[in-house]
């Protein structure tokens, strides 16, 4: 080994980190919704936090990285916190602000942040494909945490239109903004350097 933090996986191939990626983030999320729905959503944060420190530490720009993950994480729990409004969901656990989405939330944005540039860049050129994808994928993603017990939908259809327009909306601009913000835009597995 070179010394490097996380240098075993530097010569992993693309497809490789892709897969890592993708495992990983199924486990975050996994790990988020079910120690969510037992009541100890800080397990599923940390989880999160230490694949963020990973990220980081191999990410060839860590503060464009960091940034990008932070607006991300904000911007995605403010989305959370607006579909809490509607009264069309509701969190029996994690909820620390009245009226705000659960800490827990913000810790699946940050999982959600780290898998657009290595995992879904190819959908950069593919705007439609991606509105799509975001709205077919946001609400089945609540429709398994609420099989989970994380979340309980008050009106199941209403909720799934809002949170499908808005993901309709919401992944290809992370898309795009993950282009804008990446260290290595260009390349197809983001700000990692492998």
């Amino acid at each position: 080994m070179s010394g490097v933090p996380g240098s075993f996986l530097i010569d992993l191939s693309r497809t490789h980190w892709r897969v890592l990626y993708f495992v990983l983030g199924q486990a975050g999320w996994l790990i988020c919704v079910l120690s969510a729905a037992g009541g100890i959503g800080w397990l599923g944060v940390l989880f999160v936090a230490l694949l963020l420190a990973a990220h980081l530490s191999w990410a060839e720009n860590r503060s464009r990285e960091a940034a990008f993950v932070a607006i991300v994480t904000l911007a995605g729990w403010a989305w959370e916190s607006l579909v809490l409004k509607t009264g069309w969901v509701a969190y029996p656990n994690g909820i620390v602000l009245a009226g705000y989405a659960p800490y827990w939330m913000a810790g699946l944005w940050a999982l959600f942040a780290l898998q657009i540039n290595p995992l879904f860049s190819w959908l950069r050129n593919h705007w439609a494909l991606a509105a799509l994808l975001g709205a077919v994928g946001g609400p089945l993603s609540f429709r398994a945490g609420a099989a989970l017990g994380a979340i309980r939908f008050v009106d199941t259809w209403a909720a799934f239109a809002v949170i499908a327009s808005g993901w309709a909306v919401i992944f290809p601009t992370l898309l795009w903004l993950g282009k804008r913000m990446s260290a290595n835009p260009g390349g197809d597995h983001g700000a990692l350097h492998p």
